[in-house]
């Protein structure tokens, strides 16, 4: 019986990691060819699919066939995937980069999913594994070797041996140390991203087999899944060890998720300069210092690390915005340009814009006063910020104010409000009944009238109203007409 749904469930465990290559002395072309999933494909990595069974000596047996990518390899693009159902974490990496794989999905029928991939360890130089994880299993209370589980393994491909300190193997438990109850489920536990890390320099030259398994239970209904996102950096430095251009100060952040950090700025490790994750300094140190940071994990969950933070100088941005124009009011227009896929971006104010974060976002719900359009443009690799603005002015606009409107409720026509363009700014619209007196008012642009008056419904006839606005001439100036309110 295969479930559709997650009336099976019964206690969960939910994790989900990012995995960093770092090489202190590494090109640019020693990094595994995405390894970080940056192509949006599976390139490099084999994936594989088949059963999992309970033998009767007690074992959990993976019998897996390579397999091109199936719904069980979902490739997931920042932004889009939102928050996992059970721990509200997000199912994009949160390192910053564009892509991450699910492995697994919601249904039993003891199935089995992993995905691999094969490298050699640089002959020289430092190089280091780091991986974040976290994954969802159902706990079904069976036997150890019937449960769900996650498999997470470095392995020395010649001797076949899986390396200490970052070889995991999750079963489905509700005692498993670390993990928090699930706000959605009290029968859902779940571990936040939390790092591994583990130094393979002393595996030069070997090669080296990264395996990601998820697997349901054996009885076949119960399920288990992952999130899986892989970080290349090929060195031990990281880029928030950047300077920007024209900023006195600088900001060096560490990894995240670690239970302690120690910042060293001295080549003997003497003296210890900041214990926190996020280390600010100002004014910014000469261009060839370098500062470490010693990363303690969590008691059982990997490694001590060291992180070098040499300080460069490094460029902005360009600006992106574009330069300001007039438009017509009902024109439909993109801002700013070509996107960097190096880049972030973020437009403010976001509510005419199709997608505040795209680097040439459409305009849209026309404007009718002139608008300025705030940018700011973050590079990923070196976290250097510029910020920029456009102004867009609507021109051959107009001034228009419904003759009837029919307040029933139905979301045709209910509010009553005026469309304008070619003015400086907006003043007031107001509303009077057929004896003079106010029954709406607004100074908000937009803001339209219901119908109502105190909370009553008005009667169907004939009504006044009025515009007050700055024209573009920059003239104080007052519009009147009659409206029909039909019920």
């Amino acid at each position: 019986m295969r479930a559709n749904s997650f009336f099976f469930t019964k206690h969960f465990l939910v994790f989900a990691f990012v995995l960093s290559i770092r090489n202190a002395n590494a090109q640019g072309g020693i990094c595994p060819p995405n390894l970080d999933f940056e192509k949006g494909d599976f390139t490099g990595w084999q994936c594989y699919r088949g059963l999992v069974i309970a033998t009767p000596d007690g074992e959990n047996e993976l019998q897996l066939n390579p397999t091109a990518p199936l719904g069980v390899h979902t490739m997931i693009t920042a932004g889009s995937g939102g928050a996992d159902h059970f721990g509200g974490f997000p199912v994009s990496c949160p390192n910053g980069s564009r892509h991450s794989v699910k492995l697994g999905d919601i249904y039993g029928g003891h199935q089995a999913e992993a995905i691999t991939y094969t490298f050699t360890v640089p002959a020289s130089g430092q190089f280091s594994i780091t991986y974040n994880y976290a994954v969802v299993l159902n706990n079904p209370h069976h036997l150890e070797n019937e449960q769900p589980r996650f498999r997470a393994r470095v392995i020395d491909v010649v001797s076949g041996s899986e390396i200490d300190c970052v070889s995991f193997d999750f079963v489905a438990s509700s005692s498993l140390p670390g993990f928090k109850i699930s706000p959605v489920d009290p029968d859902v536990i779940y571990k936040d991203w939390t790092p591994v890390t583990i130094d393979l320099s002393d595996y030069a030259g070997k090669t080296i087999r990264l395996e990601f398994i998820t697997s349901d239970c054996t009885k076949n209904i119960h399920f288990g899944y992952a999130y899986v996102d892989v970080n290349s950096n090929c060195s031990n430095t990281f880029a928030a060890a950047s300077l920007c251009e024209g900023d006195p100060f600088l900001t060096l952040t560490a990894s995240y998720g670690f239970a302690h950090y120690a910042w060293y700025a001295n080549n003997d490790y003497s003296i210890q300069v900041a214990d926190t994750q996020t280390y600010y300094i100002n004014p910014a140190p000469p261009a060839s210092t370098t500062y470490a940071v010693i990363v303690t994990p969590y008691p059982g969950y990997g490694c001590v690390d060291t992180f070098y933070a040499p300080m460069t100088r490094v460029s902005k941005p360009e600006p992106a915005a574009g330069t300001d124009r007039e438009v017509w009011c009902n024109q439909t227009i993109q801002l700013g340009g070509p996107p960097n896929i190096s880049y972030s971006y973020l437009w403010t104010p976001a509510d005419n814009l199709n997608n505040p974060t795209a680097a040439d976002p459409t305009l849209i719900n026309y404007i009718y006063t002139p608008k300025r359009f705030k940018l700011s443009v973050t590079d990923n690799k070196t976290g250097c910020v510029t910020k920029d603005s456009v102004l867009i002015t609507p021109i051959n606009c107009f001034l228009f104010v419904p003759k009837g409107f029919t307040p029933n409720g139905d979301g045709l026509n209910d509010i009553l409000r005026p469309y304008m363009g070619g003015i400086q700014s907006f003043t007031r619209f107001s509303v009077f009944n057929r004896y003079g007196n106010l029954v709406f008012s607004t100074s908000i642009e937009g803001t339209g009238w219901d119908g109502t008056y105190k909370g009553i419904k008005s009667d169907t006839g004939v009504y006044v109203w009025m515009l007050e606005f700055i024209s573009k001439d920059n003239k104080p100036t007052i519009e009147r007409g009659t409206v029909v309110l039909i019920r």
